[in-house]
């Protein structure tokens, strides 16, 4: 886990610094694609040399029903999300144009960074836990329960500093 963890963390140090390189030499919107093609291999190849046995995984279709019981809501949940989302961008471009559209494709950028860098690592761990005690209904609640609490123990603090930091940060 700490491996991985390691892995991803030099991949977006590198991917970030060839976006901020490229820009910086005027390449426009390509420094972005670069730098997600660079972060990309950064993370994909140490993993593919740690492991080669793993690179070729033959697809099989048992156990699919079990995937798809556990994961759809989860799916259809974050696609719904950033249909949402994106609809949400598309109506305030179209109405209020790029300005305004930059200002708030910026701040939902930021509070996305903010849950999804304080979540994602943490949920990583407990994905395991919930897959673990699936079939106990009181145990799985209660994993959730303190889950959802400790998160927010996590996140209202980072929300709260980005409503002070936030005329200094989009102004």
């Amino acid at each position: 886990f700490a491996m991985i963890q390691r892995q991803s963390f030099i991949g977006a140090l590198a991917g970030s610094g060839t976006a901020i390189f490229m820009a910086s030499r005027h390449f426009s919107f390509y420094s972005l694609a670069w730098g997600q093609f660079v972060q990309m291999a950064m993370v994909l190849l140490p993993r593919t040399a740690a492991r080669p046995s793993a690179v070729f995984c033959p697809p099989v279709f048992s156990g699919l029903r079990n995937i798809f019981h556990f994961g759809i809501f989860t799916t259809l949940n974050a696609a719904i999300g950033q249909i949402s989302t994106q609809s949400i961008t598309a109506i305030l471009g179209r109405m209020l144009g790029f300005g305004s559209l930059g200002l708030y494709d910026r701040s939902q950028s930021m509070s996305n960074y903010v849950s999804s860098g304080l979540t994602f690592p943490v949920m990583q761990v407990v994905y395991v836990g919930f897959v673990r005690v699936k079939d106990k209904p009181v145990e799985l609640g209660q994993l959730f329960l303190t889950t959802m609490e400790n998160l927010t123990v996590l996140l209202w603090p980072a929300y709260a500093l980005m409503g002070f930091l936030a005329p200094q940060l989009f102004y």
